[in-house]
């Protein structure tokens, strides 16, 4: 019996809850993104034109990764391996440690191939994301692209809210301290001028002190240096699907609205107090607040005014892209 049961699933997942119009409908918003970063990058007063170059040779070379793979050869070796039940004397710890070794013994076969840039780390049925910088890629399985993040039957708005801020959040970590590391080939190569990494620099701390200034209930604080990442990235984010949605308030208010639905938690204070110190995210309650606050189409979709409890004067509004 094979023991490549998560691939198998996946291929039941997506059979049943991703049809072939989503994972389109997700790339052509994936689109849209990247072309407004592109754009974006264009309009930088503190990025100088080589710096300006090498960001866009990224974004031309961005491998997109949407909902499943289009084959799963990658995981071909798995097929040989054979588990053996537990009427016939077999364990789930010797099946695990089967399927390990035939694993262990493929990555090793891998070395001094040619890269396969078509090869999931993650399968499609996992509620995650990420961008690789060694391999310049973003990855956006099935598993997110439903229920609060994405509806085929809900409007564009509300869909820019969740996934497309989704999409829009991994971007910039081509962009960021990590990213900034590796060039368009996911090589080791800082890419960067100098001088425009310093004024990169120096933005960062403008949102580390706005993160670190930002009020949690019962005296809990952010570590905007620990956070830093991902704070740039949500705010970059927002920023992108809020012009993408247009200047109608009632389509905002449902973007803002999705937006904030997708960030929904309750733990334990326990788990905030582990989470404040080891977590490179903020809680959600900060991601929703502190990024719509420092969004300019937040306040033209409540009409939003000095005094009241979300406003945030436009000087003191943070964000790199």
């Amino acid at each position: 019996m094979k023991a490549d049961l998560e691939w198998d699933f996946a291929k039941l997942y997506v059979a049943k809850y991703f049809p072939e119009e989503s994972k389109q409908y997700v790339l052509d918003m994936t689109g849209e993104i990247v072309d407004w970063f592109e754009h974006r990058i264009d309009q930088l007063t503190w990025m100088g034109d080589e710096t300006k170059a090498a960001a866009k040779k990224k974004l031309d070379t961005l491998t997109v990764k949407i909902g499943y793979p289009d084959s799963y050869d990658f995981v071909a070796y798995l097929d040989d391996v054979e588990y053996v039940s537990p009427a016939d004397g077999g364990s789930l710890i010797e099946n695990r440690l089967a399927a390990c070794r035939a694993s262990s013994a493929y990555s090793c076969s891998l070395l001094g191939q040619p890269v396969d840039k078509t090869a999931w780390s993650m399968t499609p049925q996992t509620v995650n994301a990420y961008y690789d910088p060694t391999a310049n890629e973003m990855v956006f399985p099935a598993g997110i692209i439903r229920g609060v993040f994405y509806d085929p039957d809900a409007s564009r708005a509300y869909n820019l809210g969740g996934i497309g801020a989704t999409i829009a959040h991994e971007l910039p970590h081509a962009f960021d301290r990590s990213g900034a590391q590796f060039d368009e080939n996911g090589d080791l190569n800082m890419w960067w001028t100098q001088e425009d990494y310093a004024n990169f620099t120096a933005l960062q701390q403008d949102v580390i002190d706005y993160y670190e200034a930002f009020p949690l209930p019962d005296g809990l604080a952010i570590d905007g240096e620990l956070t830093l990442g991902e704070n740039i990235a949500d705010l970059g984010a927002l920023h992108c699907v809020a012009e993408l949605c247009g200047s109608d308030p009632e389509a905002l208010r449902e973007l803002f609205d999705s937006y904030a639905a997708s960030w929904a938690e309750k733990a334990p204070r326990a788990n905030y107090d582990y989470r404040l110190r080891m977590d490179p995210h903020a809680p959600g309650v900060t991601r929703t607040n502190a990024v719509v606050s420092s969004t300019d189409a937040f306040y033209v979709a409540y009409d939003v005014q000095e005094g009241d409890g979300m406003y945030v004067a436009p000087e003191d509004r943070v964000g790199i892209w």
